[in-house]
């Protein structure tokens, strides 16, 4: 949204805290598509017909895939609210090591 506002702070018409917290937006976003991605492909093979039959462990895979999505969203959410804090610290003026 800032890219389309003012995508090199310039004019400065958003606070430092909405635009780093809408820059940093965008690598939980990347991380969790990926995950979704590979989860997807995992889901794909577990549940291909002639897979089953070569490969015993597709079972284990079917029983493997719930708990990962549930892992996945717990991850997903962590990961976006440190983003959000981080970046809302950064764009307040905190100056800690861990944040850089």
């Amino acid at each position: 949204i800032f890219y389309l506002v003012d995508p090199f702070y310039t004019r400065r018409l958003m606070s430092p805290t909405a635009v780093g917290v809408l820059y940093g937006l965008q690598y939980p976003s990347v991380n969790a598509a990926v995950a979704l991605i590979l989860l997807n492909l995992l889901e794909v093979l577990a549940t291909v017909r002639e897979t089953q039959k070569r490969i015993k462990a597709a079972e284990k895979l079917k029983q493997f895939l719930p708990r990962t999505r549930w892992a996945f969203s717990v991850f997903t959410v962590s990961e976006y609210a440190t983003q959000i804090m981080a970046d809302a610290l950064r764009g307040n003026g905190y100056e800690y090591n861990w944040l850089f």
